[in-house]
């Protein structure tokens, strides 16, 4: 008996691991995420960052004018069994909450999540260390994917609109993972996007530019944009319930 059933793994007719179901955490042990708290201070901005991120809010700007009314996107990615470990969502919702510290942009504005001071993975912002051998702030990774996921998908919707995509990026710009995984299969099919934390720089980081030729759309010119990640429990379908969301503001329609 122990002769056939090795014959037939042999010669691929049979395979014993495909009816057992991944245990939490195996699909996610593959990379570990390895991000690091750095030396670089939470206010610091980098030169290509004109301006301070914390002053987002105040009253009188632009931000108090993306109320919910002009919600174009909302973009929901809920955790998958295999993708869990404990930690996990707690890091992806502190990285969340440092995203959407991010400011009202405009075309042309060019950020990187780390670089530009958003993201600085300070422990005093909620991250942890989830240990079984995960980095500090395993997870992170989670709320940069589910930012990129929603950023690609306003730009198909951008461009069957306009011909011309909303976000932009060069070479080097943009990560993904060295494993697919089944909760990032909307984002960047199953690669998702990946930052890392080194000596206080983005390595790599997650970069981007608002189209700077969205000016020349008329309807269009002078818009301003928001985005924003937080994380979520109770979600549809989610592992333990647990899920980033992503969503666009602006001040004008754009689809």
């Amino acid at each position: 008996m122990n002769l056939l059933v090795g014959l037939l793994i042999f010669l691929g007719l049979f395979n014993p691991f495909l009816s057992v179901t991944p245990a939490p955490g195996e699909n996610a042990y593959y990379d570990q995420f390895p991000v690091y708290e750095g030396d670089m201070a939470d206010l610091e901005i980098a030169a290509d960052d004109e301006e301070n991120p914390l002053d987002n809010d105040v009253a009188g700007t632009t931000a108090n004018k993306l109320s919910p009314e002009y919600k174009l996107l909302v973009y929901n990615q809920p955790l998958t069994r295999e993708d869990y470990y404990w930690g996990k969502h707690i890091n992806a919702t502190a990285g969340g909450n440092e995203i959407s510290r991010m400011r009202v942009l405009k075309p042309g504005d060019k950020i990187s999540l780390i670089g530009s001071g958003y993201i600085t993975l300070g422990r005093n912002k909620g991250y942890v260390a989830p240990g079984r051998g995960y980095y500090y702030g395993s997870g992170l990774c989670w709320s940069v994917s589910t930012l990129g996921g929603m950023m690609d998908q306003a730009n198909a919707k951008f461009k069957k609109k306009y011909g011309i995509n909303l976000f932009i990026y060069q070479g080097g710009w943009r990560r993904g993972h060295s494993h697919r995984y089944s909760t990032y299969m909307t984002s960047n099919n199953g690669w998702g996007y990946t930052v890392a934390k080194i000596g206080g720089r983005g390595s790599p980081d997650y970069s981007f530019q608002v189209n700077p030729q969205i000016n020349n759309i008329p309807s269009l010119r002078g818009v301003h944009i928001l985005l924003r990640v937080s994380g979520v429990g109770g979600m549809k379908g989610a592992y333990k319930g647990q899920g980033m969301v992503a969503a666009l503001y602006s001040d004008k329609k754009m689809f």
